[in-house]
């Protein structure tokens, strides 16, 4: 939102650590690292304190090149490449030096939100996947239903904006699907992308090494998000999967918050109003498949046609 110049900044409230910051403009995106012996308490923010217009500035890209991190042979290492509106998730156990290439796939919702992309292989193709739960169309709060009115409608848990942004919307299945019952079909996702079928889900996971283990692969690691133990959960898909809990057709109200999660799929279930859905854990490394009723709201995946 600033206009070309040199720009100063505040940063205050941080305690003892390192803090990235980053910066992202019309045509650039630049990071720095800042380090701090503090240990100053309450919420830490940034305050702008100057501008001196159409400075050139200094170019930093170079400096931070390259960054020193902490290894173990055998770690998993993330890494996310962002170029304008791409972004994509790459993951890797380095054995020496070499080059990453990050597969940049367009993902962007019909809001304008994008989506960082993670590509894997399995059977005898390349797939590429949303890295995050979709959160496109306007919140409803759990006392309304959503209706087929040309407005993409979602709830978000708790009723409460910062979830949506945090773990996705939550999405009744017909509202999704855009009321159509077509498998596979496009639905709330990007062009170019579909809601996925269970096949999709049965391949992802069988080529993860099947339903005990998948979850874990799935899911983000550590407990900023999952409750305690997490167990299992590796990330070593880049998939980033989060607790984001559902919203119950029953009473309408809010649940799992932190301890699981539903990701919809296209595919009609056992009986002719139930869809098939994944759902992970925290208690567990596995993943698993049921069916539900299509009223219940759950998060949203897209897979690239």
């Amino acid at each position: 939102m600033l206009l070309p110049g040199t720009h100063s900044f505040s940063v205050y409230g941080m305690s003892k650590g390192m803090y990235f910051v980053k910066v992202t403009g019309k045509n650039f995106n630049c990071s720095a690292k800042l380090i701090c012996q503090c240990n100053l308490h309450g919420e830490a923010g940034i305050e702008h304190v100057a501008s001196v217009l159409h400075s050139a500035g200094n170019h930093i890209k170079s400096s931070a090149a390259t960054i020193d991190m902490p290894y173990t042979n055998g770690n998993i290492l993330m890494y996310k490449g962002t170029s304008g509106q791409y972004s994509a998730v790459v993951t890797d156990v380095p054995t020496g030096s070499k080059t990453t290439t990050f597969p940049f796939v367009a993902c962007t919702d019909s809001d304008g939100n994008h989506y960082a992309t993670v590509q894997l292989s399995y059977g005898r193709s390349v797939h590429n996947w949303m890295a995050g739960n979709l959160k496109v169309g306007i919140g409803i709060d759990s006392s309304q239903a959503p209706t087929n009115n040309g407005h993409i409608e979602h709830y978000c848990y708790g009723d409460d904006v910062t979830n949506c942004n945090r773990y996705g919307g939550l999405y009744r299945w017909d509202e999704m699907m855009q009321y159509v019952e077509t498998e596979g079909a496009q639905g709330i996702c990007p062009n170019g992308w579909h809601i996925p079928t269970n096949g999709d889900w049965y391949n992802l996971l069988t080529s993860l090494g099947g339903y005990m283990v998948a979850g874990g692969k799935l899911k983000e690691t550590g407990t900023v998000h999952w409750n305690a133990p997490n167990t299992g959960a590796t990330n070593e898909t880049g998939f980033t999967i989060l607790p984001g809990g559902h919203r119950e057709v029953w009473n309408g109200s809010y649940e799992g918050l932190g301890e699981k999660t539903f990701i919809w799929s296209s595919t009609q279930g056992s009986f002719a109003s139930y869809y098939w859905y994944l759902s992970i854990n925290y208690f567990y490394a596995n993943a698993y498949t049921g069916d539900d009723q299509k009223e219940q709201a759950y998060s949203v995946r897209c897979i690239h046609d």
